[in-house]
């Protein structure tokens, strides 16, 4: 992460590559990989880039609120998802440790 944010202040100095916005979103997009982030999650930091530049103080404050809900409900449903699985892990579980009792008697 240390990386991605200096190469996002290096070309920001170097004034190169355009706008703030198009600078963020080429970063991220070059180490979404390396972050381990799914699409959905590499599109949502792209995307989060466009609450740091933009053209005013409420305008970026309408943006970063947009992301920040849109975080909030993916962090939700991981959670759903993840407690599903320690559901049916938990189940699988059990009923595999009642198999091999079963085999052993």
């Amino acid at each position: 992460m240390n990386e991605i944010c200096a190469g996002i202040a290096g070309r920001l100095m170097e004034k190169r590559e355009g706008q703030g916005e198009e600078v963020w979103r080429k970063v991220f997009a070059d180490g979404r990989k390396e972050l381990g982030l799914s699409a959905e999650e590499g599109e949502l930091i792209e995307n989060a880039g466009s609450a740091f530049f933009g053209k005013s103080l409420e305008e970026n404050k309408r943006r970063l609120s947009l992301t920040l809900e849109r975080l909030d409900f993916m962090i939700e449903t991981a959670r759903r998802e993840q407690k599903e699985k320690q559901r049916v892990y938990g189940t699988v579980s059990i009923l595999s440790g009642l198999m091999l009792v079963i085999l052993l008697i």
